[in-house]
């Protein structure tokens, strides 16, 4: 098996315009590609105390050359355990794939990332026996038939002008639950799955102070010039001082299901491009003013 890259989604807006300008043909409409993502990826801390790091299922790839990869049957289970308090246990099962076709060479071409979740649960900040928060403050579970989660992104095309950038989230069979009480998510989630981009649940709806939850989160990458991409999240928990109780402190990170990103590089635009472009404009414009 060949030796994967590491890359995220931030080292790939270095990277990729480099390998685009260096490595390329100078005639290729779509210069170099980059997707992939993570299954889950789970980073909290207690202010002044313990902290837990969690990156399931990850994967990154640049091109030139093309690729079609996927990591499959990815078991979730991870737990983060200490004195006083639990702060993640998950299970289920993922599995995630990335391609593109970008070859240097001139011509339509297509850089996708999908992940999908089966059978999935997370907890995240219980305590120890006997102190308050006896049961987990946060549950996520998807359950039911066909339940599952996933993103994907997809970017297709030609040049800067002509590039369809599609991203979604499913979250279907989806429950939260945020001490002790389940969120009412039928008007956010229809009966497909699906939500707005960035349906954003805030502390003053989820009833715990300092926790945000979007689903289907969308952020748009690149200059808008010479690079276009997007990352969608699933679901993203933020903890912004989230108190636990019981003086055990401060609970701050991010919590990551089913996160996909595509990017690509084009060519700079033209000078002669440019100034047709600008002639065209103001061509309009005095022709609407008469």
């Amino acid at each position: 098996m060949k030796a994967r890259k590491t890359l995220t989604w931030a080292t790939a807006l270095i990277i990729v315009p480099s390998l685009g300008f260096f490595g390329a043909n100078a005639k290729a409409d779509i210069l170099a590609g980059a997707s992939g993502g993570v299954v889950t990826s789970v980073d909290l801390s207690v202010v002044g105390g313990t902290s837990a790091s969690s990156t399931i299922g990850q994967l990154d790839e640049i091109s030139p050359p093309p690729y079609d990869e996927d990591l499959t049957a990815i078991d979730l289970t991870a737990s983060h355990t200490s004195a006083l308090i639990d702060l993640f246990a998950q299970s289920g099962t993922g599995e995630i794939s990335a391609f593109s076709d970008v070859d240097g060479l001139p011509g339509a071409r297509t850089v996708n990332a999908v992940v999908t979740i089966e059978d999935f649960s997370f907890e995240a900040l219980t305590v120890a026996p006997g102190l308050p928060l006896a049961e987990p403050l946060i549950t996520l579970d998807i359950g039911g038939d066909n339940a599952v989660i996933n993103s994907f992104v997809s970017i297709t095309g030609s040049s800067e002008f002509n590039l369809t950038i599609a991203g979604d989230s499913t979250l279907l069979g989806l429950s939260l639950t945020v001490d002790g009480d389940p969120l009412d998510l039928s008007a956010l989630v229809d009966g497909d799955g699906k939500a707005a981009p960035n349906t954003v649940i805030l502390p003053g709806v989820t009833g715990l102070a300092g926790l945000t939850i979007t689903l289907n989160e969308q952020i748009e990458l690149g200059d808008g010039i010479t690079s276009f991409g997007r990352q969608v999240s699933a679901v993203h928990l933020n903890f912004d001082d989230v108190d636990v109780g019981g003086g055990l402190g401060l609970i701050n990170g991010d919590v990551y299901i089913a996160q996909t990103y595509a990017l690509v590089t084009v060519p700079e635009p033209s000078t002669g491009l440019i100034l047709a472009l600008t002639g065209l404009f103001f061509g309009f414009a005095r022709r609407k003013r008469r």
